[in-house]
């Protein structure tokens, strides 16, 4: 049986945040959850990896809202309109979708409010460097 050997040597970590980085730019990683803003926080505060950190968690909270709101679009098209049970299918899914990115926003502001660099649920370990 071949062993398995897991080099931390070649593991990418996020930079670590000083807590005068946290303080000064709290309020940028806040931003960056508000839609598009994350390219704001990109662009004005590359430099503060507290604020980048969350700029790229925004960045994968809006990619994930975007691709949900594509899917609701398409299944509201495709669902003909005598069908009331699929209609209320998608309804139901639509809206425990936009819910969940809700409580994934809630919990991107709260990470930053609070001066943690955790990531999102389910989404934030994709975008982690």
């Amino acid at each position: 049986m071949p062993e398995f050997s897991y080099n931390l040597q070649n593991k990418k970590f996020p930079p670590a945040a000083t807590p005068e980085d946290i303080e000064e730019n709290w309020l940028w990683a806040v931003v960056s959850y508000l839609g598009p803003l994350f390219l704001l926080v990109f662009s004005l505060r590359r430099e503060s990896a507290f604020a980048t950190y969350h700029a790229r968690q925004g960045r994968a909270l809006f990619i994930a809202s975007l691709l949900w709101l594509i899917f609701w679009i398409v299944a509201n098209f495709l669902v003909p309109a005598g069908v009331r049970f699929a209609l209320l299918a998608v309804t139901g899914i639509s809206i425990l979708g936009f819910l969940l990115l809700f409580a994934l926003w809630l919990e991107g502001m709260a990470h930053a409010i609070r001066g943690e660099m955790k990531p999102l649920t389910w989404i934030g370990t994709y975008v982690e460097e």
